[in-house]
């Protein structure tokens, strides 16, 4: 193909096209200005017998409007201009060299072939479709994004060739055309959107009533009498302000439509323009061709492109929505033309293998997604107060005291209450305490609360080992049987160290510590400075409860956070073993915030 040729004509019409639309734009201010002036006049008439004077009405009117389609056109220009509020627009990160160091190396290679800056590298994780976009006000704040799909599916010379066209639309000032072309529109637009505000409160307003003496207009209440009283006043001022809006709305969606023709007709050439340029720096145009045909195949198999329905700057991504010839992007079939001999349905075997492929590939993903959705439905289970059936005859036992207490001394040495049928679970076993403790509580005196903690402690240290269970009844009763006053309240700064050592040993329960532990740390080093490498698991109950003590003096609102911390901890695997839970439960009553306990 001859690129440079295709270069020349591409700027040369869509020099004339961007003239046009700049052009266009004029007319469409001058009526919103002519229709503000004669607002002014009618409104000046509401309040005296004649019309304003035209000269006076036209020179408040017409700034008036080029003041509107102006800020329109700044505030939209405003939040695309910039390369990074755009890619943050769009949902993208910056590229990680650890993951997309593919994408990192064609991005340098095609800024030393351009001669460009080297922009910003951006990934769009949640579009699985094949896309890409350049954006910035110019080659120093130039940005660089493709979409995951792009990542995943193509090979590197279709990448190549993807990066390349960016890179075209970069060297060729798009970017910044694109942003004008953008305000331009949105300029009009403000026109629209000024008359539809106005018209909101007015869509109920006019009514016709037919009295049985006559038949009359009612403007808001207000019946139409005499051209010189108040009603008369007010019903003309009401409906100068509703044709106005009417009319303004009109016009400005009228300048939005023609306007976007104009601005698909720019884009589509500056789509040929990249193109060419693509080819200009990577001398492969079947690489650019190839990523244009596998797009193709995946859109007729329903991989729609997120990111190219973004509304104001579809027209800036690779691919569009492919509207035919009312697209911002010329078709398909005709940017292939120009690129390759071969036509479009060139290597359609080889296409159709790779997407057998990825449909594999996305079946297989989600499957695994459904299975992490159940687990996490499972997790989340755990965390939800759900009842358990409680057989009536122990039920009656748990309303007495003296019952919760033996129970209680019963399950710290393991035994399950004798009213209990069949095997009690880590959760059964959690409820009947806490519904135990919770009686002893509220019904015993306070000898009788002290001499059921003191047994109930024995039973939970006899054997020398307390287990999970155990140290979640022992939390139990120091908290909610053996009431102490609330220490001060201490600045997390320092309490790093018995924080760190907690969260280390309810992770040493699950599958992976380590990994358990770093979610903590990132999640609780803004609250704890100087949060260390992960301590080793304590082994010692009197060291535990020393820890948790010392954190009952966080605040309440460091405290949620921390156990809101350790429940992310507990669920990292997606399996919550009972001595997890029994932890978590602990720990909550430990540092004396009530309600989280597992059930």
């Amino acid at each position: 193909m001859d690129f440079l040729a295709q270069q020349e004509a591409a700027r040369k019409k869509s020099a004339a096209l961007t003239v046009a639309a700049v052009v266009f734009l004029l007319p469409v201010a001058a009526i919103t200005g002519w229709i503000l002036s004669w607002a002014i006049r009618f409104t000046w008439l509401a309040f005296s017998s004649h019309l304003a004077p035209a000269a006076e009405s036209a020179a408040v009117a017409y700034p008036l409007a080029a003041a509107i389609v102006v800020l329109s056109a700044l505030v939209a220009y405003s939040r695309i201009s910039s390369g990074k509020a755009l890619m943050r627009r769009v949902g993208a990160r910056s590229a990680r060299r650890q993951d997309e160091q593919v994408l990192l190396n064609v991005v340098e290679e095609m800024s030393i072939a351009s001669g460009v800056d080297l922009p910003s590298v951006w990934v769009q994780d949640d579009d699985r479709g094949v896309n890409a976009l350049a954006a910035g006000f110019g080659e120093g704040d130039a940005a660089v994004c493709v979409t995951a799909g792009a990542l995943r599916y193509l090979t590197r010379d279709e990448l190549q060739g993807v990066v390349a066209h960016e890179f075209g639309h970069i060297l060729n000032g798009d970017m910044r055309l694109n942003s004008r072309l953008v305000a331009l529109v949105e300029g009009l637009s403000g026109i629209s959107t000024l008359g539809r505000t106005m018209l909101r409160p007015f869509g109920g307003l006019f009514r016709i009533e037919d009295d049985e003496d006559s038949r009359s207009f009612h403007w808001g209440g207000c019946r139409g009498g005499s051209t010189k009283g108040g009603g008369s006043a007010f019903g003309l001022l009401v409906l100068v302000y509703v044709v106005t809006g009417a009319a303004l709305w009109l016009i400005g969606l009228g300048g939005v439509f023609f306007a976007r023709i104009l601005q698909g007709a720019v884009s589509r050439e500056r789509e040929f323009l990249a193109d060419a340029a693509a080819v200009q720096f990577t001398r492969n145009p079947e690489g650019l061709a190839d990523a244009l045909r596998f797009s193709r195949l995946l859109k007729h198999a329903g991989w729609t492109n997120r990111s190219g329905s973004v509304a104001n700057v579809c027209h800036m991504f690779f691919i569009g929505e492919d509207w035919g010839r009312a697209d911002m992007h010329p078709p398909v079939a005709d940017r292939v033309a120009r690129l390759s001999r071969l036509g479009l349905s060139a290597n359609d075997g080889r296409f159709r293998e790779r997407l057998a492929c990825v449909r594999k590939d996305r079946e297989a993903q989600v499957k695994r997604n459904h299975e992490e959705y159940c687990k996490a439905k499972s997790v989340e289970a755990l965390f939800s107060p759900q009842s358990v059936r409680i057989p009536p005859e122990l039920m009656a036992r748990l309303r007495t005291s003296a019952g919760s207490g033996a129970v209680l001394c019963g399950l710290a040495q393991g035994v399950a209450p004798a009213e209990w049928s069949g095997e009690m679970s880590a959760k059964e076993r959690r409820i009947v305490a806490y519904k135990a403790v919770a009686t002893l509580r509220q019904q015993g005196t306070e000898s009788e609360i002290a001499a059921w903690a003191d047994r109930i402690e024995t039973a939970a240290k006899d054997g020398g080992e307390v287990g999970s269970f155990g140290f979640m009844l022992l939390c139990a009763v120091r908290r909610r049987l053996r009431a102490s006053a609330p220490p001060p309240v201490r600045k997390p700064a320092y309490l790093t160290q018995p924080a760190a050592e907690v969260v280390s040993t309810v992770a040493a329960y699950g599958a992976n510590g380590d990994a358990a532990y770093e979610l903590a740390r990132r999640r609780l080093a803004v609250f704890f400075p100087g949060w260390p490498e992960r301590p080793a698991p304590l082994e010692s109950v009197r060291r535990l409860f020393a820890d948790l003590d010392a954190l009952r003096s966080l605040s309440l609102v460091i405290k949620q956070e921390y156990l809101a911390t350790l429940k992310a901890v507990v669920s990292e695997d997606r399996v919550v073993t009972d001595d997890e839970a029994n932890y978590l439960s602990a720990v909550a009553d430990a540092i004396g915030v009530f309600g989280w306990n597992l059930g």
